[in-house]
């Protein structure tokens, strides 16, 4: 089973619901809340698709909504009478005992999961509850500590995207993961990732000097992203040609190589026929829908 986590921002929930709902066979999105002011309404597309997620109630950073805003704001408003979803708690150094016990106790008719961020001190404890899985995050937490953990409800998130801090600075191609191929070896059940956005959850962005294509293509053992990035890489004006130009060195490379084409390369095929600028938050939904598509065909 795939995770893939994301912030539920306008298109990274547009691009779950443009998926053909086949996927969710396999995939369990993991959903961080995120205020802005189409929060509930981003929620209630995915609602409205039936589709089955997990929501991560506690991620700790300012401007995010609290614990107690996403039970007013979801879970006793947007979701009050939708049963497919369930919730997740992220660890961190200073988690408590009773903070875990207190996301027990509540909200009862929910299936809980944890999220290993950070160590949590007291395993014995965790491994005495009936979470529906233990979700840990790779390059934070370590083998050694992922192995006291007895029960047989692992999944593995690796990020794999290595972001740069300017789009003129990625490569042509940078490797991702083998986590599709080797999660069940180390006794996981399931695994996920960061999609082509990275650990970091950038909460925005602006005009950027370059534009840049991330294309994953996962191929048997391996994953890997393609970078395509426009030859302008000076100003910020005129992000519509530069995505032209991205967009024509991505066509190349996609009618020379073996590819699996979804949603996400079918539409670029076609922005690209039409020579069609969509805006940059679309040229990053169809990132994120070529990458799931990707890996749960791989899987």
């Amino acid at each position: 089973m795939y995770f893939p986590i994301f912030l539920a921002k306008k298109y990274d929930i547009l691009a779950l619901c443009d998926l053909d709902e086949r996927l969710f066979k396999n995939t369990i999105p993991i959903l961080i809340p995120h205020y802005h002011k189409d929060f509930k309404k981003n929620i209630k597309k995915i609602v409205d698709k039936n589709i089955y997620f997990i929501i991560v109630l506690n991620f700790k950073r300012i401007g995010y909504p609290t614990i107690s805003d996403i039970e007013n704001d979801l879970i006793n408003d947007v979701l009050k009478d939708y049963k497919n979803y369930s919730l997740a708690y992220w660890t961190y150094n200073d988690t408590s005992k009773l903070e875990i016990q207190n996301f027990i106790n509540q909200n009862v008719e929910l299936e809980k999961s944890i999220i290993h961020r950070e160590n949590f001190s007291n395993i014995s404890y965790l491994n005495k509850q009936d979470f529906k899985y233990n979700i840990f995050i790779e390059n934070y937490v370590d083998q050694d500590y992922i192995d006291l953990f007895e029960n047989n409800n692992k999944v593995y998130i690796q990020d794999g995207f290595k972001r740069q801090k300017k789009n003129a600075d990625y490569p042509k191609i940078s490797s991702f993961s083998d986590n599709h191929y080797s999660y069940k070896s180390r006794g996981g059940i399931g695994f996920g990732d960061f999609t082509i956005i990275g650990h970091d959850l950038k909460d925005g962005g602006g005009a950027a000097y370059a534009v840049a294509i991330h294309i994953t293509n996962a191929q048997n053992k391996t994953a890997n992203v393609h970078h395509f990035v426009s030859d302008t890489v000076t100003g910020r004006e005129n992000p519509g040609g530069k995505f032209i130009e991205a967009l024509n060195h991505m066509m190349k490379f996609i009618d020379k190589h073996t590819i699996f084409e979804g949603i996400g390369i079918t539409t670029y095929r076609d922005l690209h026929k039409r020579k069609h600028f969509p805006g940059l938050p679309i040229n990053k939904k169809l990132g994120i829908i070529n990458h799931i598509e990707q890996i749960v065909n791989i899987i």
